[in-house]
């Protein structure tokens, strides 16, 4: 027995059965109408991400290195990542409504996420910062590297 339920959207009208068979989604609607209602749907729906938020470590380097190499690395760029992340910036990019579910440590990372993601325009109220966990990269607490 399932839980939820899923109800057809009453904007985007489905595919017949035999559309369906043969690998066509057509819509009933004109072009113009159905741009008009992803729209509207658009703007009364949240899309809320539960899951993973990090910060990505992104290092240039001259060549793909080969097997046991060791190489130098360019510049380094950190950036917001994580499966949860990345797919609801992408989302407010569009300018849907996001929301998020998640933990993250309560340190100098933690916050480092949570402001990249509001900055992203995503809802964190729901994110928990837990001073219980830890993240697997320590910053130096003079801050340099």
């Amino acid at each position: 027995m399932s839980l939820i339920r899923y109800l057809p959207s009453p904007y985007l009208p489905l595919a017949s059965a035999a559309a369906r068979r043969r690998g066509f989604l057509h819509s009933a609607a004109p072009p113009g109408a159905r741009a008009a209602a992803v729209h509207v749907l658009a703007a009364n729906r949240v899309v809320l991400g539960c899951g993973l938020v990090t910060l990505d470590y992104l290092a240039t380097v001259d060549a793909y290195p080969r097997p046991d190499d060791k190489i130098r690395s360019g510049e380094l760029q950190i950036s917001g990542g994580g499966n949860a992340g990345n797919a609801l910036t992408g989302a407010a990019r569009l300018g849907l409504n996001t929301r998020l579910i998640s933990k993250v440590a309560n340190d100098e990372i933690g916050g480092t996420v949570i402001l990249e993601l509001k900055e992203a325009g995503i809802d964190v109220s729901h994110v928990i910062e837990n001073p219980n966990m830890y993240n697997h990269v320590r910053l130096p607490s003079n801050g340099s590297w």
